[in-house]
């Protein structure tokens, strides 16, 4: 029996398991996110027991970025992660950057701004309001490195997922202590540096393992989703790579993790970076389904495809405007609200859709070729918005360039891509 890698992908719309090497994996068990990180333990015992019997090389998790949980000085997790959807840090961006000057703040971290939903933001916020918390803590780890925690019970702290949240040097594996303590954030939650690419141990029965499924080794990879996926779509030099999940992501290579004025800068591996921006994806979209499900009359996407591609609907707004979540849930009032015409029926809404969010995406290109000086070769699109044939063919009429789909699964091909490199089959 051929043995074959397990890659647990989660995003925010879903969590998947998928089992298989580099050139063909197929799905095992998918699960919906509820952003309660218990319920997220159990759906990935419950897909591992499905792998019972199969010769398993090895094991890893990639997941979203910004959100973390903490495990108390003697290593058990006593604080799940707090969905960045949640509105708790809103006010931090605002309120450190009253504290912390923004050239010494790009000086110390490599960034202009800080998001609303970024870890920073979060740990400063729990910094303010939750101290208590804090002070009982002993590791900060990210969601793919809680759930590396829970196959193994080993922490970890993943180079991806620490670049993605700014707790590192720029450039560099160490953790980025004058930052953190500049910010009264104390270092010792993200430890001195982050693993290095490996295996960090073997899988142990409990929240997250079948005890049939115990003493697989556990790689910690490319942790970040993001990363994951430019990773395999096998981003080169010169070329720009976008992940069309939930999130819009934009980004381009630079080997020497180089600190880019306009852009943020996070690491794939050591020695391996990409500028990125972002733009909105297909969360706009989802959320509009969302309402036409509850109204009884979504007709499936493909009727949707065909609707859409049959309007010549010219209304259009500019997506990054748009609040999400939306106010009291009501993504198509938001988007009639800012759309230059009003979109009357579903096939409306949606060209309004695909005609916005590729506009956002090519401009968010157009200004990462600016503050790169790089003219792109080609754009590389990976995720799930591929499958939406009047998005792309929107953005293939906004570009001076090709642009190339190469698989739906990108995080997953780059989970088990960098599985297969640090522990080789025999």
């Amino acid at each position: 029996m051929e043995s074959c890698r397990v890659a647990i992908d989660l995003g925010a719309g879903s969590g998947r398991i998928f089992c298989g090497d580099s050139t063909h994996f197929e799905e095992i068990h998918r699960f919906p996110n509820t952003w309660v990180f218990s319920r997220t333990l159990a759906s990935i015992r419950e897909g591992l027991s499905k792998l019972a019997g199969r010769r398993i090389a090895s094991i890893s998790c990639d997941s979203w970025a910004q959100d973390f949980g903490l495990l108390d000085k003697e290593g058990n997790l006593f604080y799940e992660p707090v969905s960045y959807l949640s509105g708790r840090a809103d006010a931090m961006p605002a309120k450190i950057a009253k504290s912390v000057p923004e050239d010494e703040f790009f000086r110390l971290s490599g960034l202009r701004t800080l998001g609303k939903i970024a870890t920073l933001s979060q740990w400063s916020y729990m910094a303010e309001a939750e101290p208590e918390v804090l002070a009982k803590a002993g590791h900060l780890l990210p969601v793919a490195d809680l759930v590396l925690f829970k196959l193994c019970g080993a922490p970890s702290l993943n180079f991806s997922l620490a670049s993605a949240a700014h707790l590192l040097e720029p450039g560099g594996c160490r953790c980025n202590v004058p930052f953190l303590k500049r910010l009264d954030l104390n270092p010792d939650l993200a430890g001195s540096e982050c693993v290095q690419p490996g295996i960090v141990g073997k899988t142990v029965a409990g929240d997250a393992v079948p005890p049939e499924m115990e003493g697989i080794p556990v790689i910690s990879g490319i942790g970040h989703d993001t990363a994951a996926a430019f990773y395999g779509c096998g981003l080169q030099p010169g070329e720009a790579g976008l992940s069309l999940g939930s999130w819009g992501m934009i980004g381009t290579l630079d080997a020497k993790g180089g600190l880019g004025e306009q852009t943020s800068l996070f690491g794939i591996l050591p020695g391996q970076y990409v500028h990125l921006g972002s733009c909105q994806g297909m969360r706009l979209l989802q959320q509009c389904v969302r309402q036409w499900k509850e109204q009884g009359v979504w007709p499936g996407y493909a009727e949707y495809d065909a609707a859409v591609k049959a309007t010549d609907f010219a209304g259009e707004f500019r997506a990054l405007d748009v609040t999400y979540p939306p106010p009291n849930g009501d993504m198509l009032g938001e988007i009639a609200r800012h759309c230059t015409l009003q979109p009357a029926t579903m096939a409306e809404y949606g060209r309004a859709l695909c005609r916005s969010v590729a506009a956002g995406i090519a401009d968010g290109l157009r200004s990462l070729e600016r503050s790169t000086n790089t003219h792109f070769k080609c754009l590389k699109v990976s995720g799930g918005g591929i499958a939406d044939a009047n998005l792309i063919g929107e953005l293939r009429q906004r570009l001076e360039y090709p642009l190339e789909l190469v698989c739906q699964e990108a995080a997953v091909r780059g989970n088990i891509l960098i599985q297969e490199t640090i522990l080789p089959t025999k």
